[in-house]
């Protein structure tokens, strides 16, 4: 599940950096755009890891105590 969000993250980023937008969004679109694929070189570990940090950030896992 965590690979098919990485590739449409990475399609999104790619087609919308197509689009004409102003200079802020055009910058924030890069940067969102190379973290995604700074996620391409992460050990296979480090990957998980963020992974479930994230879902315990949106809520849907309880954050451990």
């Amino acid at each position: 599940m965590d690979n098919y969000i990485h590739e449409e993250n990475l399609a999104l980023f790619k087609k919308r950096l197509a689009e004409p937008h102003g200079e802020a969004q055009h910058a924030t679109l890069v940067k969102l755009l190379a973290d995604e694929e700074a996620k391409d070189r992460l050990p296979k570990k480090d990957r998980e890891a963020g992974s479930a940090r994230n879902r315990r950030i949106a809520g849907s896992t309880p954050p451990r105590l």
